[in-house]
This record gives C-alpha cells, sequence and structure tokens, in this order.
C-alpha cells in the first residue's frame, strides 16, 4: 500500500454547498482531522484495474460534502471520489452532456474548463436539484433538465461532443448490465464515438467481469465445453449469465485452446456491450 503525504488542496473540492434536507435527501458535511488517511484508490479499485492502491495523509483539516438518501450516500467529494472523476475533466470538452446531477462536482469542474463550451446536465431528482444546482454558480454555460436519463435519450435530438453517466452508486457487474449497456446505446446517435462515452467506475465494472470470466476459464473450462446443450441452455435462464453467453458459443463452437481462449477474455469483457463488440462478437449470440 502505497502512502503519501499531501495537502488538502491537492484534494480541495470546489464545492461550497451548505447542509440542508430536501424531501429524503440531505447534503452533510464532514471534517477530516489533520493525520486521518484516507483511500485515494481503494483495494477494491486496484484489484479491478490493474491500479496500485494508494491512501492520503492529511496534515490540516478538511471539509468534504456528502449526499445522501435516507441515510444512504450517494455521492461525496472525498478524495477517492475527486480521483475517480479527475481522468473524466481532463477527457471532456466541447457541448457535454452530464446524467446524474449528484453534488454536481463533475459539473463545477467542467464548467472552470475553456475547452468545454456548453454542458446539459439531467436530473431526475428535483429534490437533488434544490440542494445542489443553486449553490454552483454554473451557469449561462451549463442549464438543468429535470428529467429520467433514459427518457431523456430516447427523446433527444441534440448532437453532443461527450456524455459522461454516474447515476448509480454501486460499481459492480450488475450495474453494467442494467445502466451502462443501456445508456452506452442510447447514447451513440448522438456522440462521434463511443470512446466519447464515458461512465463512471465503467472500467471497475469491466476489470470484475474480466475477472470472474478467467476464473470460469481457469477452473471449468472443460467442464464448460463438455456440458450438454440442455445444461448449456439453463446456466442462462437466471439472466446473470447472459453478458457470456456469446464467449461460450464461441469456445464450444470453435473448441479454442484454453490458453487462447484466456487470451481472448481482456478482448472481450473490455469492450463487451459496444458497437465495436457487437460487431466483433453478435454472431456468437
Amino acid at each position: 500500500m502505497r502512502k503519501q503525504r499531501n495537502l488538502p488542496s491537492n484534494f480541495d473540492s470546489p464545492l461550497n454547498i451548505p447542509e440542508g434536507r430536501s424531501g429524503k435527501f440531505t447534503i452533510e458535511h464532514k471534517t477530516i482531522e489533520p493525520g486521518t488517511e484516507m483511500d485515494v484508490v481503494s483495494m477494491r479499485t486496484a484489484l479491478f484495474t490493474r491500479q496500485r492502491p494508494v491512501k492520503v495523509i492529511f496534515e490540516v483539516p478538511a471539509r468534504f460534502h456528502f449526499l445522501k438518501e435516507s441515510g444512504r450516500t450517494w455521492m461525496s467529494d472525498v478524495p477517492v471520489e475527486q480521483y475517480s472523476h479527475q481522468p473524466v475533466v481532463d477527457t471532456l470538452e466541447g457541448n457535454v452532456l452530464i446524467g446524474g446531477l449528484g453534488l454536481g462536482y463533475i459539473v463545477k469542474k467542467l464548467a472552470m474548463k475553456d475547452s468545454v463550451t456548453s454542458i446539459t446536465v439531467v436530473e431526475k431528482s428535483t429534490n437533488v436539484i434544490t440542494l445542489v444546482w443553486k449553490h454552483l454558480d454554473v451557469e449561462p454555460k451549463a442549464k438543468i433538465v429535470h428529467m429520467d436519463l433514459f427518457k431523456f435519450l430516447k427523446k433527444n435530438t441534440d448532437k453532443f461532443d461527450y456524455a459522461f453517466y454516474d447515476i448509480w452508486s454501486g460499481d459492480g457487474e450488475a450495474v453494467l448490465k442494467e445502466y451502462v449497456l443501456p445508456l452506452r446505446e442510447l447514447t451513440e446517435p448522438f456522440v462521434k464515438s463511443e470512446k466519447r462515452i464515458l461512465c463512471w467506475q465503467e472500467d471497475v465494472m469491466r476489470g470484475q467481469t474480466r475477472v470472474s470470466l478467467s476464473s470460469i476459464v481457469q477452473m471449468n473450462y472443460d467442464v464448460m465445453l463438455k456440458l450438454s446443450d440442455k445444461k448449456f441452455k439453463d446456466w442462462f435462464e437466471d439472466g446473470w449469465h447472459n453478458h457470456l453467453k456469446a464467449f461460450w458459443n464461441w469456445v464450444r463452437t470453435e473448441k479454442p485452446t484454453q490458453d487462447k481462449a484466456l487470451a481472448e477474455v481482456p478482448l472481450y469483457t473490455d469492450t463487451f456491450g459496444m458497437k465495436s463488440w457487437r460487431k466483433r462478437w453478435s454472431k456468437w449470440l
């Protein structure tokens, strides 16, 4: 575990949102005392993204914001959150679509960039908008649309240079299938490239898929090859393994060596559900 001593200015949030409540949602503050150690890259994130775990030790007090619903944290601006959003801040430019307001951290950071010309934020909760939006001071560059993101994309006709989505609190495989992949497909007509659609912690979700599929290939490869057609079909009935179906159809048809199948895993999982993936794997669905 690598540790580094940083002044809070290295994780100095641009947010200044007062504590408050609207419906079931609250904004809460937490002050970090000197000597406090916090994650920058957690062990879990490191495991699935091939990074090294990193912690920061604060030398002076720092204050962070938390957006909660009925006591459950949806978002914060603690170091691990700021670090996970920094690649998005560095990448996005031009006309940007944001799905999910949250604390407004990403909106505030993007509004400060000259290369970002306009920001459209889609948020379905009036309570979140009430608590957060007026304290960001991001107009007229940014505008807020009160709407469910899926409904917005189904009706949208505007073009965007980039899109960034963060409407979930977890980062497991289920989120990849339930939110990320459907949102990517809905957004494809409105951006120039699938690489310009970014989703919070998608690399972690795909990393979990890569690890789980690699484990099956390493431990149960022969079993999967020898399954009867009925048992193979039954394996997908609960819907949980559907994202692996094309891979195993390929394996059972082409019968590659175990090493070749294992080498194919990251190529499969890193693009699963994207346009490039569909071009390569749709025939095996």
